[in-house]
């Protein structure tokens, strides 16, 4: 804390620290829309109002407002966003039950294999 509270330290030297602070917080909430619900909204307000122009020239950085990383974009990034609406990916990903048979267990990794050569070295 007396790092931040310094006046050697710089606004734009806790970017690094700001923008994946502030992802955490909204995975958290979209997890749970139950919780934080007051303090949510005021990082809503905060992330807006540094969205300003007269504001991010006092912050020293751009915007930290980044979009939401999930899957669906990760995959996006590779091409690879056909493999989210393959029938097989349910049976390779969904957990067996405590009680799997065999052909249960074996249909799974025939489903994940399958999923491995065909996508897997796009």
């Amino acid at each position: 804390l007396d790092t931040l509270s310094s006046q050697e330290c710089k606004i734009s030297d806790l970017e690094c620290v700001t923008a994946p602070a502030f992802e955490i917080g909204r995975r958290f909430k979209r997890v749970n829309p139950d919780k934080m619900r007051s303090e949510y909204g005021k990082l809503v307000m905060l992330l807006r109002d540094a969205t300003q122009n007269s504001i991010q020239s006092q912050l020293e950085f751009e915007s930290i407002v980044r979009p939401v990383k999930n899957v669906k974009n990760l995959l996006g990034s590779f091409g690879l966003q056909a493999l989210l609406n393959d029938q097989r990916l349910p049976l390779a990903t969904n957990p067996l039950p405590l009680r799997a048979t065999p052909e249960m267990i074996q249909a799974k990794e025939a489903a994940r294999n399958d999923l491995l050569k065909q996508y897997g070295n796009s």
